[in-house]
């Protein structure tokens, strides 16, 4: 089985996305579920005043943030471990209400440590990927609802696809998202899209 991770399609008309609320991202890095006394989340975007807002289907913070459309087949299709957490998106003062900020909490010890390029902090924590490789009898061992969305131990902010989710979300045809095989992801790899 294949693994995918989403990368953002960025073009001159994409937001630059402004990080939501410090309460939420706190709770979403933890794997916590956020309190619905959150809900909505207040996102906040900016382009050239002079480009029409447009904001397609996949906007990153240090989080996904998806359109209905999309997230409406993740939460289709991946029961256990997700919250959808609703955002509203304010582009150059135009609205948009129909996006979701994922959350997991199933965080998943799967990196292959000997394969991947890793920078760690003095403490031993991941400062940062720059390659990843999973690692192939850990991913055997668990089960395929398992697999369909879960996040790096040490790494939250990186969230892996299945190829079964990442091929039904395909059929919706979402703009402004890749999704890049893990072996071919690498941590800079929006800049040379």
């Amino acid at each position: 089985m294949k693994f995918y991770i989403p990368v953002p399609i960025l073009n001159q008309k994409s937001p630059l996305i402004d990080i939501p609320l410090e309460e939420v991202t706190t709770k979403i890095s933890q794997g916590s579920l956020v309190d619905k006394n959150f809900f909505p989340v207040k996102v906040n975007g900016r382009i050239d005043e002079s480009s029409q807002p447009y904001i397609s289907d996949y906007l990153v913070t240090p989080y996904p943030i998806f359109s209905q459309k999309v997230a409406s087949v993740i939460s289709q299709n991946v029961l256990d471990n997700i919250q959808l957490i609703p955002a509203f998106v304010s582009v150059n003062k135009v609205k948009f209400d129909d996006y979701f900020i994922l959350n997991s909490d199933l965080f998943i010890d799967v990196i292959d440590e000997d394969k991947s390029e890793i920078c760690r902090r003095s403490t031993g924590a991941i400062l940062d990927v720059e390659k990843l490789v999973l690692d192939k009898n850990k991913i055997r061992e668990l089960t395929e609802n398992k697999t369909m969305l879960f996040r790096l131990i040490g790494k939250p902010s990186i969230f892996i696809f299945s190829e079964t989710l990442v091929d039904i979300i395909k059929k919706v045809d979402p703009e402004g998202v890749q999704f890049v095989e893990v072996e071919k992801w690498y941590s800079t790899i929006l800049f040379d899209m």
